[in-house]
């Protein structure tokens, strides 16, 4: 969900609507693209909108990767042609990608998309769905970290269970052991009977947010040597 009150009055525009009433909305937003891997800011990107009934649909194409962004308005009447009325809600999809991890983009572009749909279906209300999603979103981060740091292992560690991959590729103890315990509370919302009934959706994804801080945050600082060499200056500033 978008708000729009800070659209200037300028970029609003006219949509005739089929009884004859008029609405208004805005023909330039600004978005970022959530395909996860680019994320590019698309400023006062131009809106072509479609009248529907009671909402409007909407598009926008990225010029970096040529994905769009949908959006739906929807209005709570018809307007007048004397008097438009604005939307009372505009909706983007998809939203655009997380930033609560930046570095997950260069190690983990999936981790991004999995992690965006479970948050989506837990701010619907779908716990049970977005139980799963975390769970998932979990899977693929600690295997697309381990691939980054054994790439001769690849095809082992697409085939291990979730639960080795995390005995055998996560070195901290305390990240394992947050790692294997977030893999049950997953793994609960899969089963038809709940056994870690005290732990809730909200405890998976503060649990998640940490493993995936600790495992960008080391994939940060690994890179720093080859970024960084030793004996090598930067270049002065013209």
């Amino acid at each position: 969900m978008r708000s729009f009150d800070s659209i200037p009055e300028r970029q609003w525009i006219h949509i005739s609507h089929r009884s004859g009433g008029k609405w208004l909305l805005p023909v330039r937003l600004d978005v970022q693209c959530p395909k996860p891997g680019c994320g590019r800011d698309l400023i006062q990107a131009s809106v072509v909108w479609q009248e529907h009934d009671m909402l409007a649909s909407g598009k926008v194409n990225c010029g970096k990767c040529s994905s769009t962004v949908y959006f739906a308005a929807l209005f709570a009447s018809k307007g007048k042609p004397e008097s438009p009325v604005r939307p009372t809600t505009i909706v983007q999809w998809p939203e655009s990608p997380s930033t609560a991890f930046p570095e997950a983009a260069r190690v983990s572009p999936r981790f991004i998309a999995a992690h965006a749909e479970a948050e989506r279906a837990h701010r619907l209300g779908l716990v049970e769905l977005a139980g799963m999603g975390y769970r998932r979103a979990l899977e693929v981060l600690v295997k697309d970290d381990a691939i980054s740091r054994f790439p001769g292992s690849r095809e082992t560690i697409e085939r291990e269970a979730l639960g080795s991959c995390i005995a055998n590729r996560i070195d901290d103890p305390l990240v394992r052991e947050a790692a294997k315990r977030l893999t049950w509370l997953g793994n609960d919302w899969a089963h038809y009977v709940r056994s870690w009934t005290q732990y809730d959706v909200d405890h998976m994804k503060t649990m998640l947010g940490m493993v995936a801080q600790f495992l960008m945050m080391r994939a940060s600082l690994e890179r720093l040597p080859e970024e960084m060499p030793a004996g090598k200056k930067p270049r002065e500033a013209s």
